[in-house]
């Protein structure tokens, strides 16, 4: 099982789409966080606005255990 499963990482990883893949999700993910960071209320509230009738939000998200 050890000796397919290098054999199946090597066979990916020799691809150069691979590496396009992965820096192709890693832009989306960094778009997204800077997105977030200068205008994350306003996606905020478009994502929690279906439950604004029935919960009640502060300014301030928070994540709370």
């Amino acid at each position: 099982m050890w000796k397919l499963l290098k054999i199946e990482l090597f066979k990916i990883f020799k691809r150069p789409r691979t590496y396009i893949a992965f820096g192709a999700i890693a832009a989306i993910v960094f778009l997204i966080q800077i997105a977030l960071k200068y205008d994350g209320k306003s996606y905020i509230d478009l994502l929690l606005s279906n439950l604004s009738g029935s919960f009640e939000f502060d300014d301030e998200f928070k994540n709370n255990y």
